[in-house]
């Protein structure tokens, strides 16, 4: 395998959307894969939102569905790259199984799961 250089990983690294089919939903949602800086902010926010000394935060099980609402959030995006929700109650109010399906938009976002679908650049 050749060696690449600073420019391809650069150009290879470029924010990108893939689409994944969410049966549930009965259709396709765009999903922004999410680069670093949007994913330290997040995290950030997240830590921000628990109680306690930041030396002394516990996080528990039920605190994680408010890290993959808040992801969810960030990377569900409309065909122009837009976030289709503005906040995380929004998704709370939504029937079905929204755990595995926020789950699985977590997962795609943070690059450790393929999407359902065929990638797209945006």
């Amino acid at each position: 395998m050749a060696k690449i250089t600073k420019k391809q990983i650069l150009e290879a690294a470029k924010p990108k959307t893939v689409v994944h089919e969410v049966e549930e939903w009965g259709g396709e949602v765009n999903i922004k894969l999410l680069k670093m800086s949007e994913r330290i902010e997040i995290e950030e926010r997240f830590l921000a939102s628990l109680p306690g000394d930041d030396g002394q935060k516990q996080i528990k099980s039920k605190d994680m569905q408010t890290l993959y609402a808040l992801v969810t959030v960030e990377a569900l995006v409309d065909d122009d790259g837009k976030p289709l929700f503005e906040t995380t109650s929004e998704l709370y109010n939504l029937a079905g199984p929204i755990q595995k399906i926020v789950a699985d938009i977590f997962m795609i976002a943070a690059g450790s799961k393929e999407a359902k679908k065929s990638n797209t650049d945006s």
